[in-house]
Formats: C-alpha cells, structure tokens, sequence
C-alpha cells in the first residue's frame, strides 16, 4: 500500500474513534438525563398538564410517590452523615423502596388501561397505598431527626476542642518567640 492508501485508513480509523467517543459521551448524558430528578419532574409535569381526568390523577400519584422515596432517601442519608445509621434504618428504606416500587408498578399498569371509568374506581386504593407510604417515611424522617436532634451538641464540642486548639496553639507559639528572643545578643 503506498502513501495514499495509508492516509486514508488512518482517516477512517480516526473517524471510527471519534464517532465512538461521540456516541459514548451521547449515551452517558441520556442516562444521567434519565435519572435526573429534575427531569422527571419536568416530565411528570408536562404529562399531567396533557393528560385529561384520572390518569392526570394516576400520574401525580406517580410524582408524589417519587418524592416520597426521596424523603426515604435523603432521610437515610442524613442518618448516616451523623453517624446514626442503624442497618435497621437502612433494610426499613430498602422496604420503602420495595412498597413504592409495588405501587409504581401499579400505578404504570393502570396508565395503561383506556378505560378512564376503570381508572377511576383503581384510584381511591391506590392513593390510600401512596398517603400510608408518604405518612411511614414522615415517621422515619421524624424519628431520624428526634435521634439525631443532638448533632448542635457535638457542634458545640467541637468548636470547644478547635478553641482549644487554637489556644494551645497561640501559647506554642508565643513560647516559641520568647525562647527565640532570649537567644538573640
């Protein structure tokens, strides 16, 4: 192959690369995109303001149960961050997770059916399941934050120990002038 030929290849194989890394940049964004909050939302919103009668209700049902799991989320998330994470906190979002993600499914099911009539007499039950979830993570989210109430108490030990060190610190230091100065003629 002379000059011409190895030009070439290397171009389509440049292309090729490139191409790839689009498509992978592409790929990676969709899915950040697809578990985004935020756009879920934004989604959840725009279907609610398109979609007539009770599959307008199905799906704010939807929305509120999504919100209801991140309180769980973000409720174990602050446990842990104080160090009050119990394994038994975390199996108790776990379960959350598992009730929510039955009732979601359901919920999914019933924006399938076209029968608005249908719907609306699933509905009622349906809600029941989402206001007894929601009202568990409200209990979970009081508990974690009565248990972990204490956390300005270590705040106020902690700023105590930097004064201290801070303290310790300054006395260090001027100790070290005085002695530094006496060496000096």
């Amino acid at each position: 192959m002379d000059v011409l030929g190895w030009v070439l290849v290397s171009l389509v194989v440049a292309l090729i690369a490139f191409w790839a890394a689009v498509a992978i940049i592409v790929l990676r964004m969709a899915r950040a995109l697809r578990r985004s909050t935020t756009v879920r939302t934004i989604g959840w919103r725009v279907r609610m303001a398109t979609t007539p009668g009770p599959r307008r209700t199905a799906i704010a049902l939807r929305a509120d149960l999504a919100r209801t799991v991140e309180r769980a989320h973000a409720a174990l998330a602050y446990a842990i961050a104080v160090d009050r994470a119990e394994p038994g906190v975390r199996r108790l979002v776990l379960r959350i997770d598992a009730g929510a993600a039955s009732v979601d499914g359901a919920i999914a099911f019933l924006l399938t059916d076209h029968d608005a009539g249908r719907v609306a007499v699933e509905l009622p039950a349906l809600r029941s399941q989402t206001a007894e979830l929601s009202g568990i993570v409200d209990r979970l989210s009081s508990t974690i934050r009565s248990v972990t109430s204490e956390t300005g108490g270590r705040i106020s030990i902690l700023r105590d120990d930097v004064d201290r060190e801070a303290a310790a610190l300054a006395a260090g230091t001027n100790a070290y002038r005085d002695l530094t100065r006496r060496d000096r003629p």
